[in-house]
């Protein structure tokens, strides 16, 4: 199929590819809230992805409202006080913004992997703020 037909024709519904899916989360757990109540469901198998707001790249760049309370950094240091709790037992992967060079994801994940990763943004306030940017992986191996 070329690029244009697939543009006219798009897949939309993979059946075949929802169906092994399916049967793969048969198996899974997703638990919604807030994280520190997961503590308890966390076992040597557990994978656990963290997408907390992100930490403001610029004065510009600081939406962390995504519910009433916001997402400061004070509750980015709790959440990394969270990460420890989950042991090396489990995996766990966190993403963030690459923000801006104060050492703040240095200092609260020390002892873990973070990686600089580019990431496309196609939504925001002026076009030049879209494009490709760099965020952070951080992880527990």
């Amino acid at each position: 199929m070329s690029l244009s037909e697939g543009i006219k024709k798009p897949l939309i519904c993979n059946e075949q590819l929802l169906v092994k899916v399916s049967a793969l989360l048969q198996k899974v757990h997703i638990l919604i809230g807030d994280y520190s109540g997961v503590v308890g469901f966390i076992n040597g198998r557990s994978f656990v992805y963290l997408d907390p707001s992100y930490r403001p790249v610029s004065q510009t760049s600081n939406f962390t409202t995504y519910s009433p309370t916001g997402f400061d950094d004070l509750k980015q240091i709790r959440l990394s006080y969270f990460c420890r709790l989950i042991g090396s037992d489990s995996k766990w992967m966190m993403s963030n913004s690459n923000s801006v060079g104060d050492g703040f994801f240095k200092k609260y994940y020390a002892d873990y992997t973070i990686r600089k990763v580019n990431a496309k943004r196609l939504i925001g306030a002026s076009a030049n703020s879209r494009g490709d940017v760099k965020e952070l992986l951080i992880t527990n191996y």
